[in-house]
Parts: C-alpha cells; structure tokens; sequence
C-alpha cells in the first residue's frame, strides 16, 4: 500500500505538478481553499478537501498521512483579503503543523520564498513577504517540540506549464508572440534564480 502525501494548494502551480510527478510513488490528496476550478488537476482522481468547509481534523482522521508538503500561499497579487493572507499563509501551516504531531506525520515540508530575505526590498509583496517570515518563525519555534521532521525549502521563481498568465515569463513569452516593441518594466538589474 502507498504512503499518502497531503498536498496543501494541489490545483495551484507546483502543486499540481508535484502531485502528478509523486502519483505513482504516492497516495496523493489534496487540500485547496475552493473545489470549483480545479483546472490543473481535473483529470486527475485525487481526493481533495476543501479548506474553506471541511475540518482540518478531518483530513487527518480520514487518512493515514505519511507527509504533508505545504506549498498553498496567496501573493495577494488580486488584492485578496489580509485576513485570507493570514489564514493560509500563517494560520494554515501552524494547524498543520499541530495536527501533524497530534496524528504521527512524519514529515511537513514547507515551502518558503525567497522574497523571504531581509536583502530584498519589494514593496509591492510586503505583505505576502511579511506573512512568510512569521510563519518560518512560528515553524522554527515550534520544531523544538515537535514529532515530526520538519523542511524548509526556499524557492526560487518557477515558471513552467500551466503557469499563471500574470508571472514575468508567460507575460515575457505572451509579449514576445505579440511582437509588442515597449514593456513597461524595472531596469532589470534584479538577478533571479527562474526554475523550470
């Protein structure tokens, strides 16, 4: 029998191409805030809850969780809610995180940003930066009693299949095709790291 991994954010870009890539390996289930677009999955056969009317607790007493790999996150690039920043940003990995020692996970990866860096000055993502240090710092404070292996990973700007249409490359490539002369950007003296 499969290990299953809950996948938080499973429609969202990685993850959805995580759960495709470890189906095979893998039980996969979902969670992500809403069930009526699930269109980066929607051929796929994950059980998937949603966060918004299903208890957290539920997820765990319903299934044998082996790993969760937490990568749900809101930019606030649509000018969500900052009550919503904090929920799914702050409050979600700390209850997955209780609930994971509570219920013998193994292993809570985390996925963190590299906006996440006091180096890096963008005001425009100070809130979503803002909500990622403090969930590390609540994550760090509380791996000192917790039963589970915990990750941090910090990623770097990915880019890829089914990426959003808003991030710098698919506007890059869309922009290209357009044959447009003029894009209105910074001097591009930033350095990034972009993952395929």
């Amino acid at each position: 029998m499969k290990k299953k991994i809950l996948i938080t954010g499973i429609n969202g870009f990685l993850g959805s191409h995580l759960a495709k890539r470890l189906k095979s390996n893998f039980d996969i289930i979902g969670l992500e805030y809403s069930l009526d677009n699930l269109f980066r999955i929607q051929s796929e056969k994950f059980k998937i809850y949603d966060s918004s009317n299903s208890s957290l607790e539920r997820v765990f007493i319903e299934n044998d969780i082996y790993a969760i790999l937490h990568v749900a996150t809101i930019y606030r690039r649509n000018l969500e809610p900052m009550a919503d920043l904090v929920k799914t940003n702050i409050l979600l990995p700390i209850n997955l995180l209780d609930l994971s020692n509570k219920h013998g996970v193994s292993l809570f990866l985390n996925t963190d940003s590299f906006f996440n860096n006091s180096s890096y000055s963008y005001s425009y993502l100070s809130d979503y930066t803002l909500s990622k240090k403090h969930s590390i710092d609540w994550i760090r404070l509380m791996s000192n009693s917790s039963s589970c292996k915990i990750v941090n990973m910090k990623i770097f700007h990915m880019f890829g299949n089914n990426d959003s249409p808003s991030k710098v490359i698919p506007f890059l490539i869309e922009n290209i095709k357009k044959n447009e002369t003029f894009l209105d950007m910074t001097e591009g003296m930033q350095t990034r790291d972009f993952i395929y």
